[in-house]
């Protein structure tokens, strides 16, 4: 327990005048804290133990990352210049937080940073080239998606957290009345089909005793819970369900200290005085003292982002009126495709996967596609929709944005040019040591990349740029904020050779 790493860490999560009281008073304990920037006495024991210690931190900002760990995930402090006009310090505690701040798109990711900075009290200005939820975000319904595997990964743990948050979230938003329960949203459960055997019974083994977060069931079990028959054992996230994504977008929106402005047009960002500037059709509109880019496969359409490497992903949704047995479905069902309890008379299934195609235009054969899926995972849903002309059915497109890794990108956006310069060591040696911290934009962020599961990675995203933002301690540990980080593909590259 009282590791020198483990106070060190407590030293990087603390502000100055942080206090801390001990048990012990060994001396070990007492030299690794002073060594970690506490100050610290000794003091009269408990009971029968003769001292203890008590003390306050009062080294800010000198324990900013783990020992031979190249920080290139932590922004550099930013000049003094700039720290006088409110620019955000990320590292080191003390610095003031920004007062304003600017939010380029208002889908789930911008309206989840939106949210998180005006509930801390600074002023937002959200800004959307379209309109609230118009793009990847504008599907009726979406399913709570997490991730399980017999194999640890980051991706498993993000994906882990970020479900669990977001459960959190809209548990709290549906209790609140901010948004209707059933017409919006309902956390009705959500079974995920499954026909590997060894994975499941691997899983099993490991949620023993956490049945309230997820276990597997059966066929028969799984009918039984969504209401349907079910040819395949599986999954049940008993927390889990569907919401609409622009009902949340608009409940987010609809906080105090945020104003929101659509039909934008195109954006620029432009950094000038001290303040990010958004210019729309050669005219600045607003200015703020941060920026967070969150315009989804429009990032690569800024300047300050157009070296990330992100794609776009063509996605078809189906809308089928609910009649016949679908209108017995209880809960969501995920498979190759998914499908939730009808809102409105009518089920949103979906969903189809075209990387690189632009197209917007509904085509026939990717309803057929996801009503074959739909048969496949509940087969007494071919009785009803069999008929169905699929020229026919409404539906929608969208363009999910997409990482390499599948990871979002969540953080400050790298200097590039003073980035690759800095770290032009990893070139010859990938596990080169170097002890300096990233040159950043100063006051700049993005959240992007979520893919197809946006409406689980985008709240945790947001409170982890907030976080940032407002100098607070991030709400995951700094391997998984890491593991999210822009600087990635700029460290890849590097060692590669391709930059």
């Amino acid at each position: 327990m009282w590791s020198p790493s483990l106070l060190r860490a407590a030293a990087t999560l603390s502000r100055p005048g942080a206090t801390f009281a001990t048990f012990t008073a060994a001396g070990d304990v007492r030299r690794a804290l002073r060594a970690s920037g506490f100050e610290v006495s000794r003091v009269t024991g408990f009971g029968r133990k003769r001292e203890a210690l008590r003390g306050r931190f009062v080294a800010a900002g000198t324990i900013a990352h783990d020992d031979h760990i190249t920080p290139w995930d932590i922004p550099a402090p930013a000049p003094q210049a700039i720290a006088s006009r409110q620019t955000p310090q990320v590292t080191g505690a003390g610095h003031a937080a920004p007062r304003t701040a600017l939010v380029l798109g208002a889908g789930l990711a911008g309206c989840s940073v939106a949210g998180a900075l005006a509930a801390r009290g600074l002023r937002v200005t959200v800004l959307d080239r379209a309109a609230v939820a118009a793009a990847a975000s504008g599907n009726p319904q979406g399913i709570l998606y997490t991730r399980l595997s017999r194999q640890h990964s980051t991706l498993v743990d993000f994906a882990l957290l970020s479900y669990r948050f977001s459960l959190a979230v809209y548990a709290s938003m549906l209790r609140e009345g901010k948004l209707r329960a059933g017409v919006e949203g309902d956390l009705c459960g959500c079974f995920h089909s499954n026909d590997k055997v060894q994975e499941l019974a691997s899983v099993a083994a490991a949620f023993s005793g956490l049945e309230d977060f997820a276990c597997v069931l059966d066929a028969r079990a799984a009918s039984e819970r969504i209401g349907l028959e079910q040819p395949h054992d599986g999954y049940w996230f008993a927390g889990s369900g569907w919401l609409d994504p622009r009902a949340v977008c608009r409940s987010l929106l609809a906080q105090a200290n945020i104003l929101t402005q659509t039909q934008c047009g195109p954006l620029r960002l432009r950094y000038r005085d001290g303040q990010w500037r958004a210019i729309a059709s050669g005219s600045e509109i607003a200015a703020a003292d941060v920026a967070v880019i969150a315009t989804g496969t429009e990032t690569l359409g800024l300047e300050q982002t157009a070296w990330l490497p992100l794609r776009s992903v063509r996605g078809q949704t189906t809308q089928l009126a609910s009649a016949g047995a679908l209108t017995a479905l209880r809960a969501a069902v995920c498979h190759s495709g998914y499908i939730a309890p009808a809102s409105g008379g009518a089920h949103c299934i979906g969903s189809s996967f075209h990387i690189d195609d632009e197209d917007s235009t509904l085509r026939p054969a990717d309803h057929i596609d996801n009503l074959e899926k739909l048969y496949a995972a509940l087969p007494s849903a071919r009785k009803v929709l069999q008929d169905i002309d699929a020229a026919a059915l409404p539906g929608r497109v969208g363009q999910r944005c997409a990482s390499p890794d599948y990871l979002p990108l969540v953080g400050p956006v790298p200097d590039v040019d003073a980035f690759s310069t800095r770290y032009a060591g990893l070139r010859r040696n990938a596990r080169q040591y170097i002890d300096q911290q990233a040159p950043c934009l100063p006051g700049l962020y993005v959240s992007t990349g979520h893919g197809s599961r946006g409406l689980t990675s985008t709240p945790l995203a947001a409170e982890m740029l907030a976080s940032m933002i407002c100098n607070e301690p991030l709400p995951l540990e700094r391997s998984l904020s890491r593991a999210l980080s822009p600087a990635r593909f700029l460290v890849r590259d590097l060692v590669r050779g391709s930059r």
